[in-house]
C-alpha cells in the first residue's frame, strides 16, 4: 500500500470531522447578522451617527467581497488550515479592539479590518475545504455548511443582545469574542485538509464503464483552470449570467418580502413577519434538497429544470388576482425554494466547471455574480410596485437564466471535474 493510498484512507475516516470544522467557521461568520443590534448603541454610547453607520456598513460589504478574493488566492496557495488560523487570530484581535477601544474608530478598525478579514477568509476557506473533502457530495456538503450562517445567526443574535443588556455594549464584544474565538480554535483543531486529486474510497475520476465501451472518459478533456484560464472560457460568462438572471426574483422575495406582501396581498406587518420567517426556512431546506439531488443527477442537468419551475411560479404571481393570498404564498415559497438551489449550486458548479485546485480564487470571482443580483433586485422591487411588472420581469429574467444554463450544459456537460462510483 503506497503513501497516497494510506493518506486517502486516513482522510476517508476523518472527512466528516472536516465538515464539522468548516460548519463551525461558518457559524462564527454569522456574527455579522447582528449588525442591526450595533447601530443604536454605537449612536448612543460612541458618538456615531446614522449616516456614518450606513456608510460603514456599505464599506464593510464592499471590503468583504474584495477580502474573499484575496482570501481565495491565498487559500489556494497556503491551504485551508492556515487560513482558519489567520481567521481566528484576526477575530480575536477584532473583538478585543471593539471591546477595549471604546470609540467609533475602535469599532471601525476592529470590524472593517480584522473581523471582516475573518469573514472573508473563513468563508472561502470553509467552502474550499469541503469541496476538496467531498468531491462525491459537493452539492449536499456545501449546502450544509452554507446553512451554518443561517443557523448561527438565529442563536448568536439573541445571545449578543443578552450580553448587551447584562454586561454592556463593550463587554458584549469581549464575551462574544471569547466564545467565537474558542469555536474558531476548535475548528482549527478539527480541520482535515485534503490534497489535490483526493477521491474517497469507491470513487474514481474516470468512468470505467464508459471507458471500456468507448475508450474514453468524461474527464479526459477536463483541465484544472486558474482565474486567467477561467475568464477565457465561455462557460464562465454563461454561468455568471445564469446566476445573475436566476437570482434577481428570488432575492426580491427573500429580502423584500415584508413590504411586497403587505403591498400585494394586504397582510399585516405581523403576518408579513411570519412570511419572512417562512421564506428563510424554505430557503434553507431548498439549499440542502437541491444540493443533495444535484450530486445524484448532475448540476448542469438539474439547473434548467429548477429554473423552469421558478419561472412558472413567477408567471402565476405576475397574473395574480387581487385577494389571492394563498396562491401568492405558495408560489412565493416555490420560487424561493428554487432560488435556494441557484445559491447552493454556486460553489459546487464552480468546482465542476473549473476544478478544485484553484477553487478558492475562482469561486471568489464568481461570487460577484450574486452580488450584482443583490444590487439590482431592490431597485427592481421598488420600481415594480405592481404585480404584473415586477413578477413579469422576474419571470423573463428566469427565462434568460434558463437559456444561459442550457447553453452551458451543451458546452460543458461532457467536460467536468466529477467523480464516478466504481462498479464492482
Amino acid at each position: 500500500m503506497d503513501h497516497t493510498e494510506n493518506l486517502y484512507k486516513n482522510i476517508d475516516k476523518k472527512r466528516w470531522i472536516g465538515l464539522i470544522s468548516s460548519l463551525l467557521v461558518m457559524i462564527t461568520i454569522s456574527y455579522s447578522y447582528t449588525w442591526s443590534l450595533m447601530v443604536n448603541p454605537m449612536i448612543e454610547e460612541r458618538g456615531a451617527s446614522l449616516s456614518s453607520m450606513a456608510l460603514l456598513y456599505t464599506i464593510l460589504n464592499i471590503g468583504y467581497s474584495f477580502l474573499m478574493m484575496v482570501g481565495g488566492k491565498i487559500s489556494d496557495k497556503i491551504g485551508v488550515r492556515k487560513m482558519f488560523i489567520i481567521a481566528v487570530v484576526c477575530y480575536a484581535i477584532g473583538f478585543a479592539l471593539c471591546g477595549l477601544w471604546t470609540t467609533f474608530w475602535g469599532f471601525t478598525i476592529g470590524t472593517l479590518v480584522f473581523i471582516n478579514i475573518q469573514n472573508g477568509f473563513g468563508y472561502i476557506a470553509a467552502f474550499s475545504c469541503v469541496g476538496r473533502l467531498f468531491p462525491d457530495k459537493k452539492g449536499l456538503c456545501m449546502a450544509l455548511i452554507g446553512m451554518g450562517t443561517t443557523g448561527g445567526g438565529m442563536v448568536i443574535s439573541p445571545v449578543t443582545q443578552y450580553f448587551i443588556d447584562t454586561i454592556g455594549f463593550s463587554g458584549q464584544f469581549l464575551a462574544m469574542g471569547a466564545i467565537l474565538t474558542v469555536i474558531g480554535v476548535i475548528a482549527v483543531i478539527l480541520c482535515v485538509p485534503a490534497p489535490d486529486g483526493y477521491v474517497p474510497a469507491g470513487y474514481s475520476f474516470e468512468d470505467e464503464e464508459k471507458k471500456q465501451e468507448e475508450g474514453i472518459t468524461l474527464n479526459q478533456k477536463f483541465v484544472q483552470k486558474d482565474w486567467k484560464m477561467m475568464i477565457k472560457d465561455p462557460a464562465f460568462y454563461l454561468f455568471a449570467l445564469s446566476t445573475i438572471f436566476g437570482s434577481i426574483g428570488g432575492m426580491i422575495l427573500m429580502f423584500q418580502m415584508s413590504w411586497v406582501a403587505q403591498d400585494i396581498i394586504n397582510v399585516t406587518a405581523a403576518q408579513a413577519a411570519f412570511l419572512v420567517s417562512a421564506t428563510t426556512g424554505v430557503n434553507a431546506l431548498g439549499k440542502v434538497f437541491w444540493g443533495a439531488v444535484s450530486d445524484k443527477v448532475g448540476r448542469l442537468n438539474l439547473l434548467p429544470i429548477m429554473l423552469a419551475i421558478e419561472t412558472l411560479a413567477f408567471i402565476v404571481l405576475a397574473f395574480l388576482s387581487e385577494g389571492a393570498a394563498i396562491v401568492f404564498i405558495v408560489c412565493s415559497l416555490i420560487a424561493v425554494f428554487c432560488y435556494a438551489g441557484q445559491v447552493a449550486f454556486g460553489g459546487p458548479l464552480t468546482s465542476d466547471l473549473f476544478g478544485s485546485k484553484n477553487f478558492g480564487f475562482n469561486f471568489s470571482i464568481l461570487l460577484w455574480a450574486p452580488t450584482a443580483a443583490t444590487a439590482i433586485s431592490p431597485w427592481l422591487a421598488a420600481a415594480g410596485k405592481g404585480t404584473f411588472f415586477m413578477f413579469g420581469i422576474c419571470a423573463l429574467s428566469c427565462i434568460l437564466s434558463i437559456t444561459c444554463a442550457l447553453l452551458l450544459r451543451k458546452l460543458r456537460k461532457d467536460n467536468l471535474e466529477v467523480v464516478y462510483k466504481i462498479k464492482n
